[in-house]
């Protein structure tokens, strides 16, 4: 699934966002805000998340910027199951 908007891009995660998504989190303003996360968050530790199984009924996605050139990693959501 995809959702496009004039400035984002919904989509699902792929093993070529490994570099980025790597980046993304191993800024320490960015980690502290994440529940569950290893630190340092290293290259290997984003291919280890992207190469998880897909759920349907549990979609993880990536959001990109779609502003300026090429889409930039900006963000993720996902749905999961809740233990309760």
């Amino acid at each position: 699934m995809f959702a496009r908007t004039p400035r984002l891009l919904l989509r699902p995660r792929w093993a070529d966002d490994a570099p980025a998504l790597s980046r993304a989190i191993g800024e320490e303003a960015v980690v502290r805000n994440l529940a569950m996360a290893p630190w340092p968050y290293a290259l290997g530790d984003a291919e280890r998340f992207l190469g998880l199984p897909a759920d349907p009924r549990h979609p993880s996605f990536l959001i990109m910027t779609r502003t300026a050139g090429a889409p930039r990693l900006i963000g993720g959501i996902a749905l999961s199951p809740d233990p309760d």
